[in-house]
């Protein structure tokens, strides 16, 4: 599905600013589902589009007058907004066409949370904060994954948390991957899930790490 979202002005309305987004089929360039929603009056806004980690969805952003005024996630295939409670303006740290994942300090340790976009009991797990240059997240079903990437002359070392949903239980594992990050260039660390198997990558590493 290629989806292209925009910002238009109905001069018709007495200029009144239209967030519109059309999704084309591939293969024909037919229009497969569109989206509109209509501004109140205000300045020129500013639109932010993110995808989802799992590319099943995206979230739009729209401000106007340093207000947000509209906070929805689509589905990719159909363009359905999904229900939205209490994520408006919200950062999430990641999100899927499922729901989404905040994070909060406390202390030593963050508190990950995991809400459905449609409601019901949210998902929470807590793991201590450990020492490194670089996080990266990745929520299962059962459980929550935090990485923890830290690089030395040569390697890089990274710690592995997985701590199961709505329990005080939690485990680690450790391993080190070759590379390192010339000078100016910044850390980054990516989890995906891949058929059955969690893939780590580094910048600034040639490996890749799958998990099972």
């Amino acid at each position: 599905m290629v989806v292209l979202p925009a910002l238009c002005m109905d001069a018709g309305k007495g200029y009144v600013w239209k967030l519109m987004v059309i999704a084309l089929n591939p293969r024909d360039g037919t229009v497969a589902w569109r989206y509109e929603r209509e501004l109140p009056p205000g300045d020129v806004p500013t639109l932010t589009v993110s995808p989802s980690t799992d590319l099943n969805a995206m979230r739009l952003v729209l401000e106007q007058d340093a207000d947000t005024v509209d906070d929805v996630v689509l589905a990719q295939a159909t363009g359905r907004a999904y229900p939205q409670h209490h994520n408006r303006g919200k950062r999430f740290t990641q999100f899927t066409a499922d729901g989404y994942l905040t994070v909060s300090n406390e202390d030593d340790r963050k508190e990950y949370r995991w809400t459905r976009h449609g409601g019901g009991a949210d998902k929470r797990a807590t793991v201590l904060t450990a020492d490194g240059d670089r996080f990266a997240y990745l929520p299962l079903k059962d459980s929550m994954l935090v990485a923890t990437a830290k690089a030395t002359p040569g390697k890089i070392g990274v710690r592995l948390d997985i701590a199961d949903w709505g329990t005080a239980q939690h485990r680690h594992l450790s391993f080190d991957v070759d590379g390192g990050t010339s000078i100016g260039q910044p850390l980054s660390m990516v989890l995906r899930p891949a058929a059955g198997t969690i893939v780590i990558t580094a910048r600034g590493s040639s490996a890749i790490t799958g998990l099972t």
